[in-house]
């Protein structure tokens, strides 16, 4: 049988998708623990197993080439945490670099060749808790730029050229904008300094409007001003704010009617359309930043604000079906929020109903609905209608909930 030379030997490999060479040379460490206990006069030692040691092997590996530098420090960038290691003889595997790794270089015995020692440790899935995406982060970061894209489009959208009366009518839709800005600031901003400076914000808008007509950029920064909320807000304002959202989520103006398709009338049609579907836009950003300041009472909550969220979504994703910055971004809001919806309320129970057949007192509904006596007090109480625990109306329907 020949005997191969170690170039012929040489095997392709990689990590996390970084190739590299090795030889064929492979130091593994495995096998199993035990502690050994020894006692007085007992001549052979007690033996408690602890499991398979952990598995590890020792690499040699290389680059070679003209361009063997960026390989070299492609592999070294690559050789931390986690990742899928190819090998020749061992397969694929999932695996943790452990320790440091070091590599050489002999410029003048071997040229264009980096040498790496790498020393892996077998993985396994993990049992314990992982960091992941704060997902409550990036909604208020996708929030924000769909906001900087909606005034973008606003400001793109707004044409107050042609006739006067196209400006007579933007002021007056403006000052109905401030005033319904104005309704929403006593909700949501509370304390002095927060307060006056949503003011004056409002204020800006309603005696600067006409001067920034000519600048529809700035009016849209303006427009979205008014409705900008506090740096820190607590759950009871912001519940409390979302619900005032929800006025405007239909927002209409009160556009003049002709019966006249002068490019002027045009204007001014689509500008009050424009400003209605920014304010309908911004109620709903605004909305979904509040939603991250509160939680839900309830399960049925949290399906019944998923629902409206959904349904708002919907409308003003068809509206800006046509405005190709304006619906992604909206629609990375629409679906991050929704996740974030269901994902929070994971933790509550659903809510049901059970309608005993005849008197049952709350002891036996528990525990035939759980198997267990412990949710008797929960039935009572989430019921007014039951006046004595040992007196349940028949045939009338309960509020249970499920306890999975």
């Amino acid at each position: 049988m020949s005997c191969k030379n170690w170039f012929e030997q040489l095997q392709a490999a990689s990590f996390k998708d970084v190739p590299f060479e090795v030889d064929g040379s492979l130091d593994t460490t495995q096998g199993w623990d035990a502690v050994v206990r020894e006692y007085p006069f007992q001549d052979i030692p007690t033996i408690q197993p602890m499991g398979e040691t952990t598995h590890e092997f020792r690499v040699s590996a290389y680059v070679v080439g003209k361009n063997y530098a960026k390989k070299r420090d492609a592999l070294a960038k690559a050789l931390r945490g986690e990742g899928l290691l190819s090998h020749p003889t061992l397969g694929y595997m999932r695996v943790w670099v452990n320790g440091p790794f070091s590599f050489r270089e002999a410029i003048i015995d071997e040229g264009n060749v980096a040498r790496f020692d790498i020393t892996f440790i077998k993985a396994e899935e993990r049992r314990y808790p992982q960091i992941g995406l704060n997902l409550k982060f990036k909604i208020l970061d996708d929030i924000k730029s769909a906001i900087d894209t909606a005034n973008a489009w606003l400001g793109a959208a707004l044409s107050f050229t042609g006739a006067g009366f196209i400006k007579n009518t933007a002021l007056g839709q403006i000052a109905d904008i401030v005033t319904a800005a104005e309704e929403l600031a006593g909700t949501i901003h509370s304390g002095k300094d927060s307060f006056n400076k949503i003011k004056q914000f409002i204020r800006n808008l309603g005696s600067r409007a006409e001067a920034l007509f000519d600048n529809p950029s700035a009016l849209a920064d303006h427009v979205e001003d008014v409705f900008r909320l506090p740096q820190t807000i607590d759950s009871a304002r912001a519940r409390a704010g979302f619900d005032s959202l929800q006025t405007l989520f239909n927002y209409a103006l009160n556009a003049p009617q002709s019966p006249f398709n002068t490019p002027s009338r045009m204007a001014e049609r689509a500008n009050s359309e424009s400003l209605a579907r920014f304010i309908k836009i911004m109620a709903m950003l605004k909305a979904c930043h509040l939603l991250q300041e509160f939680e839900f009472t309830s399960y049925r909550e949290a399906l019944d604000i998923r629902k409206l969220i959904h349904k708002q979504f919907k409308s003003l994703l068809l509206d800006t079906a046509k405005d190709y910055e304006l619906h992604n971004s909206l629609q990375t809001v629409h679906a991050d929020i929704l996740a974030n919806i269901t994902e929070s309320s994971q933790s509550y129970g659903r809510v049901s109903t059970y309608t005993p057949t005849d008197v049952q007192p709350v002891i036996y509904i528990s525990y035939r609905l759980y198997g267990s006596t412990d949710y008797a007090d929960e039935i009572y109480y989430n019921n007014p209608a039951i006046k004595h625990p040992l007196l349940p109306p028949a045939g009338k329907p309960l509020m249970v909930i499920s306890h999975v």
